[in-house]
């Protein structure tokens, strides 16, 4: 009895060895194969389109999955083998990030976010993001690591693949409001000041006033540009029509006169006045008239001597 136990114990461990034997040779990288790297990109379920992602190959690695830094490349007092969490491997993308030179290859993401690079030698690649506006929003992207294969239960992928993690904030942008005048000159019409609503998405958050005093122009700073920005001019002046338009980041009030005043325009006088005219002709007239009367005097007495 005792021996067949034996025979039994024996045959179980080596069933069990044989059984560990394809997990073991999966367990082997191919460093001489190719591969490629899938970057997804998205927010609330939706890819961010137009992002470019450079990777820089910075370790190679051997069958037993050991990372090897490439020469010139110094992670200081990390070991890129003994990285224990999250905080160590941003720690030596941090580290790498300033010594890495030309990218093993770059990509764009797609409308689904996705940027594949494929043709990867096997190793640890470092992944740099380009800040990149969208929608009023900044993306920026802290560099991180990634290996080509990726270990999948007791296999390698060779086509790997990443989530990428991103900070986002809103794009600060100025807005200027300038009023014109369309009344031909009639000044006199126009109020000493008008009264402007700022609105974000519809919602009034400030009011200004606009005078001659700062050439009827106001410029709001620190707006996030994410959002929708206009003006509404609180009381149309009488007499006049309002017309809104845009030019760039310039909002443009535009009050027409819509009708031609009794008064005469507000124009600076210029050239010469005309009420001396009469006077001067009268004297005029009155003078030839005396030089007529003193010449016909002279020939007079020069005929009777």
């Amino acid at each position: 009895m005792k021996i067949c136990m034996t025979r039994l114990c024996a045959l179980l461990c080596l069933l069990l060895c044989l059984s560990m034997l394809p997990g073991m040779a999966c367990a082997q990288v191919e460093p001489e194969r190719e591969g490629s790297l899938t970057l997804s990109l998205t927010e609330a379920d939706k890819g961010l389109a137009g992002v470019e992602f450079s990777v820089y190959r910075v370790a190679s690695v051997n069958e037993g999955a050991q990372f090897d830094l490439l020469d010139g490349l110094d992670a200081g007092s990390l070991d890129v083998n003994r990285l224990e969490n999250a905080e160590d491997w941003a720690a030596l993308a941090d580290a790498l990030a300033g010594q890495v030179a030309s990218p093993d290859g770059t990509a764009v993401t797609d409308a689904a976010g996705n940027a594949k690079l494929s043709g990867l030698r096997t190793g640890l690649y470092l992944v740099v993001g380009k800040k990149t506006e969208i929608d009023g929003w900044t993306y920026a992207f802290a560099p991180f690591m990634a290996s080509v294969p990726t270990r999948n239960g007791d296999a390698w992928q060779y086509d790997a693949h990443a989530e990428v993690k991103y900070q986002r904030t809103p794009v600060i942008c100025d807005v200027q409001v300038l009023k014109l005048w369309e009344d031909e000159g009639y000044t006199k019409e126009r109020p000493d000041s008008i009264l402007v609503d700022l609105y974000c998405d519809g919602a009034r958050v400030q009011t200004i006033e606009l005078s001659a005093d700062n050439n009827w122009s106001w410029v709001f700073t620190g707006l996030e540009s994410a959002h929708e920005w206009s003006v509404k001019e609180q009381r149309v002046p009488e007499g006049y029509k309002v017309e809104y338009s845009q030019e760039g980041d310039t909002l443009v009030i535009t009050n027409t006169l819509t009708g031609k005043p009794d008064a005469e325009p507000d124009i600076p006088q210029t050239g010469l006045t005309w009420w001396p005219v009469p006077v001067l002709a009268i004297a005029g007239a009155v003078l030839f008239m005396i030089g007529w009367a003193m010449r016909r005097k002279e020939r007079s007495e020069h005929e009777q001597a």
